[in-house]
């Protein structure tokens, strides 16, 4: 009942964008964001900045076979994301129930206000705590309008830890159905400034020093274009160039130097399907490599490796208003990942084992919300489906179900209020159905997983 109030209140707060039957194109906008944010907010990965659980950090000991699934109810649908992405200010918020002690929490906010006629400042807070991520990140930056449909930014980073804050300078071209952004960022580019490219590392409490022998550099590109009257594409890539870094242990002996490189490609292609649907078919992928060695020689090291991180996915996506106050929005992806862990001296006494892992899952999510579009009431039904299978190396990675084979099922039943000026807030109870488990220990009756809720707001 206490998690019940505190997702309550927390609510409240805010609230989501009404859903119309001209719908903003779809867009793979937020998921560019977040897998972005796994490589340029290293030190807000759950596991910190030199984990040895790598750059995308996608397993860890307490995810167990229903996190995926919990968090695939609780995050934004596809309409509300593509509606986000077209407005310059606004607030929106999730929270929900992931196990009895925690809740995977998303903020995100955006300010945008003239400075001259020329002349804008922004600011954005992007927050998303789970078993993968806790980011708390602000930014702020200026914009320049050089000309008719370009625009030249600069912003950074601003975080409690001065030397961990990035740099980013980019231009935006806008014409005649054709929208292309590109933009460097230079990773943790205070280092210098404030100490010299000689830093304490603050998630070890500062028992550990490290300077970039080769200073990691971000580059970043988007493009969206329309394909006739009806149809268009999206391109999202970014590349993290290869970096180099030492890490020195200061009360003990030891340390290790590492190389990093990461990077993603998504593609999505879209069409309105008359006045009142759209459909998309998406494809992406986000890699990460990590090579570590030890700066002292050892017959076997825990910090001796190659890691190779690999996540793919493919699926189709869309949105449906069949009546006036029914809208449906939909998304199904099929993923494959990958995770190889290849140690230098395998055949040394007491080295760990190698790890090659790959699992293969189905997932579908169907939001349908039935309530008028200019206010009052409404209600929403959230199901999702996750089906999951072992490839390989069962058992070699942290946490998930120890099973080679698993089907879950969700709905988070929600109900909420939309006001004026697009604001609304929907809290709810997730039920769960658990179809195939074999050998698992998991519940197969309907029963109740937790409370969720969402919420945005523009103005």
């Amino acid at each position: 009942m206490r998690r019940f109030f505190s997702l309550a209140a927390l609510s409240v707060v805010v609230g989501a964008a009404a859903p119309s039957a001209h719908a903003q194109p779809l867009t793979l906008q937020s998921w560019a964001d977040e897998t972005w944010l796994r490589f340029t907010d290293r030190s807000g990965m759950v596991d910190g900045r030199f984990s040895r659980s790598g750059i995308l950090q996608r397993f860890h000991r307490r995810m167990d076979a229903q996190y995926d699934i919990n968090l695939l109810t609780t995050r934004w649908p596809p309409d509300d994301d593509a509606e986000w992405h077209t407005h310059a200010n606004g607030a929106r918020i999730y929270a929900g129930s992931f196990e009895r002690a925690e809740m995977a929490t998303g903020l995100e906010m955006k300010v945008a206000a003239p400075l001259s006629r020329r002349w804008t400042l922004g600011v954005t807070v992007q927050s998303e705590h789970d078993l993968e991520n806790r980011h708390d990140l602000l930014r702020a930056g200026v914009t320049r309008v050089l000309r008719r449909g370009v625009d030249a930014y600069v912003e950074s980073s601003l975080k409690s830890d001065k030397a961990d804050m990035d740099g980013t300078a980019g231009v935006r071209w806008r014409r005649r159905g054709v929208e292309a952004r590109a933009d460097v960022t230079v990773l943790d580019f205070a280092n210098g400034v404030v100490s010299g490219n000689n830093r304490l590392l603050r998630d070890l409490l500062y028992d550990s020093t490290y300077r970039y022998a080769r200073q990691p550099v971000a580059l970043r590109t988007t493009l969206r274009t329309a394909l006739g009257a009806r149809a268009w594409a999206e391109l999202q890539t970014a590349e993290a160039e290869p970096g180099r870094v030492t890490m020195e242990r200061l009360t003990q002996p030891g340390g290790f130097a590492q190389g990093e490189r990461a990077g993603y490609r998504g593609l999505l292609v879209g069409s309105r399907l008359g006045r009142a649907a759209q459909l998309g078919a998406f494809a992406t992928t986000a890699r990460a490599r990590t090579e570590r060695s030890p700066l002292a020689p050892a017959a076997s090291s825990l910090d001796d490796f190659v890691l190779v991180e690999e996540t793919r996915q493919a699926g189709v996506l869309g949105t449906a208003a069949p009546a006036a106050r029914l809208h449906l929005s939909m998304w199904t992806g099929v993923t494959a990942r990958t995770e190889t862990r290849d140690y230098r001296h395998p055949d040394s006494s007491g080295a760990p084992a190698d790890v090659h892992y790959a699992d293969r899952a189905f997932d579908a999510r169907l939001v349908t919300r039935y309530g008028a579009p200019a206010g009052g009431v409404q209600l929403v039904a959230d199901a999702a489906y996750d089906d999951r299978h072992n490839v390989r190396g069962l058992g070699t990675v942290p946490g998930r179900q120890a099973v080679p084979h698993y089907s879950l099922m969700r709905a988070a039943l929600m109900a909420g209020w939309r006001g004026p000026s697009r604001t609304e807030f929907l809290l709810g109870v997730r039920l769960e159905h658990d179809i195939d488990t074999p050998g698992g220990t998991l519940r197969r009756a309907l029963s109740e997983a937790g409370y969720q809720g969402r919420g945005t707001f523009y103005w």
